[in-house]
This record gives C-alpha cells, structure tokens and sequence, in this order.
C-alpha cells in the first residue's frame, strides 16, 4: 500500500521513568484505540513505587505471538521481553491479557496496568499520550489482496498483472482493516493525495 515506514514499540505510562525501561522494544503492525478517543489522565505511578510494591503489571496482546498459553505454559516473544525486564528490575511479574486493543490505552492510563506489550505503531497522536521504547523493528505497510478467482487457468503473468500495484490503484476499492489503526488513519490521507475514494470497511 506504502512505503511509509513505522516504528514500533512498547508504550508506558508518561509517569513511568523512561530511562528504567528502555529494555522493553517491540515491532510489526499494529492496532489499537483510536488517537482521537480522549485518555483518562494517567495516575501518578512511577518505577520507585513499583519497586516498594514489588511488582509490575503488564497488559499483553493475547495473540499467537505475543502472549498465549501452550499446554499449560504461558509463552510468547513479549512475554519473554517481560520475564526478563521483571528479573533485571527484581520485581514479580503480573500478566492482563488483552483481546480487546481499542481500549488499550485505556486501561493503561486507569492504571489498569503500568505497561503496554503489544504491536503497536509509533504515531504523533500516541506519542502525546503515551511513551514509547526504542524499536525493535522497523516494518512497512502493505496491502494483503485475493489472486484472481480463476487465477489457476491464468499464467503467472496474467493473474500478477490483475493485482493492485500502487496506490492510485486503490481508487473506487475497497480495504478492510481495524477500526482506530494506524492503518484507517493512512487510508483517509491516502484517499485524498490519490484524488479517488477509497472505501473503508473497518472490522
């Protein structure tokens, strides 16, 4: 869809001291609430508390890569950055699973959790709500589209040449993505520096 690039990282409380925490990196598209959406102001609840608590709480995309559970054994590679951030800092590690991502930032600021670890695009809008780590990966946005239907009687040539290749080519399409992503917010710009309307069906 594009070649803007996105970085990705997790997202602490503005309260949290950053410089503790710089460990915790994370990457890949992402989703969450949207930037709109007006945030709860965050509770005062900084490093030095969580250390006289002795604990930390974490809210995790419960996701095949993130955080799930395999044969009774919680696992995943944000889940793993957790474990280890949690021992480095000598504190108990707490886990929220989260399937709903629109309220994310949320709960975050209700003090629900005192860290984010989920896929999360770096944006403007976030990054004056939230603080986010250095990132571990830098990704680019693309389209995921059907081959043809008949596309097995097609040469290869043939059914490529069906597919979408530039943005332009969205014009008068439509694309499926996560209301509140990064993604709905690039399509709405996109539709206009493209001059065609691109029809977005949020799920």
């Amino acid at each position: 869809m594009s070649n803007t690039r996105n970085q990705n990282g997790y997202i602490f409380r503005k309260t949290i001291w950053f410089r503790y925490i710089i460990f915790f990196v994370l990457g890949s598209l992402l989703l969450c609430c949207s930037e709109k959406e007006h945030l709860p102001d965050p509770i005062d609840r900084d490093l030095p508390k969580l250390k006289i608590e002795g604990k930390i709480t974490a809210l995790i995309n419960y996701s095949a890569t993130s955080y799930f559970i395999y044969k009774g054994e919680p696992m995943g590679f944000e889940y793993e950055l957790l474990k280890k951030y949690a021992k480095s800092a000598q504190l108990e590690l707490e886990v929220v699973p989260i399937k709903n991502m629109d309220s994310i930032f949320v709960d975050l600021n209700k003090g629900v959790g005192d860290v984010v670890a989920a896929n999360l695009t770096v944006t403007l809008d976030r990054k004056q709500e939230v603080n986010f780590t250095h990132p571990v990966l830098i990704t680019e946005q693309v389209l995921i589209q059907r081959k043809p239907d008949n596309w097995r009687k097609l040469s290869k040539k043939n059914w490529k040449d069906s597919l979408l290749k530039s943005p332009i080519d969205l014009a008068n399409k439509t694309v499926v993505v996560r209301q509140g992503s990064s993604f709905y917010d690039r399509l709405k710009s996109l539709s206009e520096e493209i001059g065609g309307k691109i029809t977005i069906q949020t799920v």
